[in-house]
């Protein structure tokens, strides 16, 4: 089987400009781009292909394609800084209280969490002027009640490539907590010492070198 296509989505408070250094480490492979809308417009269309799509994603996007992609149309996932269920790491009452907060005081809120996230200044300073608060309450509400984890033991035991990337340093989701929920699901990640939870920004060409280490894109 012949795996060229691949889908970039990505998590909460982003958008698809944080695929920009990975792309250029991955250049033989035609790259799509789902955008939830959190910024800018809306694109959350998968390709238009019969085969089957490796997907790349960061954080809320490894459980946006498990909710929204049907299995069968998954040739292979790669999950960065990405889980099965956000509750894992930080409570309902927590993902509450932040939308609380993004109610509030909206700019305060994603400051807050870009910085615990480790997002450059630079890319800081372009979303506070785009920010949508109803797209990200939304998302807030995914995280909050979202439980993927069956369909990624549903993709190991169908033979689907899944590779689970982390940060020793990720303030968002403690490396413990990732080796057990990882662990749990059978399936093992593989941690960047010195990185927190913005590995596409903070170790673009390391996240490249792993998925082709491990085969995921399948020739």
């Amino acid at each position: 089987m012949t795996i060229k296509d691949t889908m970039f989505v990505h998590g909460w408070g982003e958008d698809s400009r944080i695929w920009d250094e990975m792309t250029k480490h991955l250049p033989e492979y035609n790259h799509h781009f789902i955008d939830l809308g959190f910024f800018g417009s809306k694109n959350d269309s998968p390709p238009k292909t019969d085969n089957p799509t490796i997907y790349l994603t960061h954080s809320l996007g490894t459980t946006w394609v498990l909710n929204n992609i049907p299995l069968e149309k998954i040739g292979a996932l790669v999950a960065i800084n990405g889980f099965g269920r956000f509750t894992d790491f930080a409570s309902e009452k927590t993902v509450e209280t932040m939308d609380k907060s993004l109610h509030r005081n909206m700019l305060l809120q994603m400051e807050m969490f870009w910085k615990n996230c480790n997002f450059p200044q630079n890319m800081r300073h372009i979303y506070k002027h785009e920010l949508k608060r109803r797209e990200l309450s939304q998302g807030l509400s995914w995280l909050r009640s979202w439980d993927k984890r069956e369909e990624l033991q549903d993709l190991k035991t169908q033979g689907v490539p899944v590779l689970s990337l982390g940060g020793q340093e990720d303030k968002i989701l403690p490396a413990e907590l990732m080796y057990k929920h990882w662990n749990d699901l059978g399936l093992d990640v593989v941690m960047k010492e010195k990185a927190g939870h913005a590995l596409p920004l903070e170790a673009p060409q390391w996240c490249a070198q792993k998925i082709k280490e491990q085969k995921i894109f399948i020739e």
